[in-house]
């Protein structure tokens, strides 16, 4: 007679079992500057595509502007330069930063930032990797991202760390599905996204 035990009881690197931390600690004073830049570039790239479909949107109710020939209006913002009566700023200063509006360089900045954070931070808390970077293509939720993984950005104490996090299959669907969902719930959002 065998006295091996049932598969279910086994232990060791073949059992499936995973050791999950007791908490999570915040992140230094390095990954605290870093996420809070790559935030701020994140949150003034969505202002900013924002404030450009808004803009134009208003200038399409006004007539100023009657056509648009491309998703981010630099052609709209043109018509709208040679149509108006005074020079047109279309330019945003932040210190010594100049970007045009319909350009995508800050969203841009902040959305390889946060992939950076992602790739080479520590191990997200709340869902895998994979699960961030599906979860990445809905690009208001890359903020989410650095704003709360590992742990809230505000926070300066440890958080409880997750026995099951989201993993990448589901972000994987949920990636798919939330841009139509947001598309049908919230307003401008297929025009600004």
């Amino acid at each position: 007679m065998s006295t091996s035990q049932p598969p279910s009881a086994w232990s060791g690197p073949w059992s499936g079992e995973v050791a999950v931390p007791s908490a999570v600690a915040p992140s230094g004073v390095v990954g605290v500057v870093v996420r809070v830049v790559v935030a701020a570039l994140l949150a003034l790239g969505l202002v900013q595509a924002i404030s450009l479909h808004l803009d134009l949107s208003a200038a399409l109710d006004a007539g100023t502007v009657t056509w648009t020939t491309d998703d981010d209006g630099t052609q709209a913002v043109a018509a709208l330069a040679r149509q108006s009566p005074e020079p047109l700023d279309d330019t945003w200063r932040v210190g010594r930063l100049t970007v045009h509006p319909t350009e995508r360089t800050v969203l841009v900045l902040g959305a390889l930032g946060a992939f950076l954070v992602l790739v080479l931070g520590r191990a997200p808390r709340l869902a895998t990797r994979w699960a961030w970077f599906w979860l990445g293509s809905v690009p208001p939720l890359w903020l989410v991202f650095v704003l709360l993984e590992p742990v809230p950005l505000w926070s300066r104490t440890p958080a409880p760390a997750r026995a099951q996090r989201l993993t990448g299959g589901w972000a994987f669907l949920i990636g798919l599905v939330l841009p139509g969902v947001l598309a049908a719930l919230v307003p401008g959002y297929r025009e600004v996204f």
